[in-house]
């Protein structure tokens, strides 16, 4: 049986991959990663991270290195997210941690819901009864949206060879689910949701200290 759990590689890069293998294995009981491979936007409640307790991701970008040639000739083009270009292709290194006797790998993989690319090709998104655009939502009966889905999961396919593959936003999606997300993966209290919205920028800080609060 496979027992895994969705996670971003962000998370890894500021835990550790190693760390987050025993955790999984041996704290956990799983036995597979179900890696973000492309995504959207949000805010990331980190409160295990060491270098940050809120992130915001790109919108809309892949988290794993394309191979060029499948994408040569395509109208909608990914982006590799800064975090892996900066900070390594973690995708391959779940796979090559597999190889060695690691978890198992799957690539949780946003489909057709990308607010940038929609922004990008306003050609290639839904669009209501009125005519107005659903920018985060590329169409699937458009066929640059089409081919782009083709690409990405061919691209990790071959590329990667993962375990299995987790296709999310594959069709249609509807008008109340909006575009932006707020992710906590713990479930806030009133109070944990006041305390986290107090604001600590300088400005801030610098009135507090003239009302005669320590802010540090």
């Amino acid at each position: 049986m496979q027992l895994s759990i969705w996670t971003y590689p962000w998370d890894i890069q500021d835990i550790g991959l190693e760390t987050v293998e025993r955790d999984l294995v041996e704290r956990a009981g799983l036995n597979m990663v179900s890696l973000a491979t492309s995504y959207h936007a949000g805010r990331f409640l980190q409160p295990r991270s060491p270098r940050r307790k809120a992130y915001f991701p790109e919108d809309g970008t892949i988290y794993f290195q394309p191979t060029a040639a499948r994408w040569a000739d395509l109208a909608i083009q990914p982006k590799v997210a800064d975090v892996i270009c900066e900070g390594g292709d973690v995708l391959g290194q779940l796979v090559r941690r597999r190889e060695a006797g690691g978890p198992g790998v799957s690539c949780w993989t946003v489909c057709l819901h990308n607010t940038r690319l929609g922004m990008l090709h306003p050609e290639a998104v839904t669009r209501n009864a009125f005519g107005d655009a659903n920018y985060y939502n590329l169409c699937p009966s458009h066929p640059d949206a089409r081919a782009y889905v083709r690409a990405l999961v061919a691209d990790i396919s071959h590329g990667y060879r993962p375990d299995r593959i987790e296709l999310e936003s594959p069709s249609f999606m509807g008008f109340a689910h909006e575009y932006h997300h707020e992710k906590d993966g713990v479930g806030l209290a009133p109070e944990d949701d006041f305390l986290l919205s107090l604001c600590f920028c300088p400005s801030c800080l610098d009135r507090a200290a003239k009302a005669g609060v320590n802010g540090a």
